[in-house]
């Protein structure tokens, strides 16, 4: 179940979604209703039971542009492909940034069947964000028990192709998977090969003797490499 915050200064519109969205849109509750920016502003910045809102472009003391603008940074990224801008006019929805994140999508007032179908799609993009996310909290788990530095760079980049890995289902690491991650962060495969192995000479050597041979299975002291790593997570994680 999602809670759900409308964000329309007219309150007999707003009834109007929630008899709507409590008709059409079985795993969406709307927990509140905000009448204007100032008031939408607080709740979003504030409130931990919102994941998903309706935000009226045209609305009082603040509009909906410039709520989205305010957001704290960590509420942005809480709020990832949350939220449906709602417009009677056109040209506001046009000024709103097309890179914003937070935006799902723009529909019109009078689309009442698109807000629903809008909502069912958006509670599936929620569920797979959530898997996700999920799936990144256990990764980084399994790098911390080992010992790795977090804020090594190389840390990252071994989050990055673990995640790659599980979420592809394959991919080899050197001619596969190393290219990916160098794209993504705009540098080259050598750089992200070379920041791995320095980030996992680290974790061998803070790492208890104990913990590497358990975790690893390893008979003796020899160091595991990056790929006996990697599949070791992975393995740990999926099974």
């Amino acid at each position: 179940m999602l809670n759900c915050l409308i964000a329309d200064d007219n309150i007999y519109y707003a009834k109007h979604l929630i008899e709507q969205i409590n008709s059409k849109n079985e795993d969406v509750r709307v927990v509140n209703i905000s009448i204007d920016g100032e008031e939408t502003l607080k709740i979003l910045n504030e409130s931990n039971d919102i994941d998903i809102f309706l935000l009226d472009l045209k609305m009082p003391k603040l509009n909906g542009n410039d709520v989205l603008r305010m957001l704290n940074e960590e509420r942005k990224e809480k709020y990832e492909n949350s939220c449906l801008v709602i417009s009677a006019e056109p040209e506001l929805a046009m000024k709103l940034s097309k890179d914003n994140s937070i935006i799902y999508s723009i529909i019109m007032k009078s689309q009442y069947d698109s807000i629903a179908l809008k909502i069912n799609e958006l509670i599936e993009l929620k569920r797979e964000t959530k898997k996700e996310n999920n799936l990144k909290k256990k990764i980084l788990y399994e790098l911390q028990y080992l010992g790795f530095n977090i804020a090594h760079i190389g840390t990252k980049y071994m989050n990055d192709a673990i995640y790659y890995i599980i979420k592809e289902k394959n991919g080899e690491i050197k001619k596969e998977v190393y290219p990916i991650i160098a794209k993504m962060n705009k540098v080259n495969a050598n750089n992200i090969k070379q920041n791995i192995i320095r980030a996992n000479e680290t974790m061998y050597y803070m790492c208890e003797n104990k913990k590497l041979k358990e975790y690893f299975f390893l008979q003796d002291e020899s160091k595991p490499n990056t790929k006996m790593i990697i599949n070791t997570i992975i393995t740990k994680i999926i099974y």
